[in-house]
């Protein structure tokens, strides 16, 4: 009997080597995605998270409609000197009060307005700011915060993104 002694059965350390490789490219391009995906719903929440605050300001408009027709939101910008405490849930207030106390705590969105140290988490980013205006009757609600996720196409370490509503009242 005779027995061929070029002919193999099994795998050789070449094939091993090359299907070891492919699963770690494999492996590699899957934690990618993972990573990818995480920062796009990072983005995601976080554009969320700036509708509803947009929608926060703007039902307390809706609610203070004497408000708003002295003016008393005309201006605000969550970077400017907050309003102090109205103690508007012990005691009745005027609109303009009620605006003053909705102003404070929509800027509590931006900033710790409250005074609560490292207790306080803010709803979006650090540095994001809000604005509302009013041009000849249509306000106007602004939403800005720097993204520094996978939508990032610039290059850059951040980009500024902006969400904006306008309604009339």
């Amino acid at each position: 009997m005779k027995h061929n002694i070029t002919s193999q059965s099994g795998f050789t350390l070449v094939e091993v080597l090359v299907a070891t490789v492919v699963l770690s490219l494999g492996l590699l391009g899957l934690a990618g995605m993972q990573t990818a995906s995480m920062r796009y719903n990072q983005d995601a929440y976080i554009r969320s998270q700036a509708v509803a605050v947009a929608n926060d300001i703007i039902d307390r408009m809706r609610t203070n409609q004497d408000g708003v027709i002295a003016g008393n939101y005309d201006a605000v910008d969550s970077r400017n000197a907050v309003p102090g405490d109205q103690g508007c849930s012990t005691a009745p207030c005027t609109p303009a009060q009620i605006a003053s106390q909705d102003i404070r705590e929509w800027t509590d969105h931006f900033q710790d307005v409250y005074g609560l140290g490292t207790a306080y988490a803010p709803t979006l980013p650090a540095g994001a700011f809000g604005t509302v205006t009013n041009n000849a009757g249509t306000y106007s609600v602004v939403i800005t915060w720097n993204e520094t996720g996978a939508l990032n196409s610039t290059g850059d370490d951040s980009t500024t993104q902006t969400f904006t509503i306008e309604m009339v009242l």
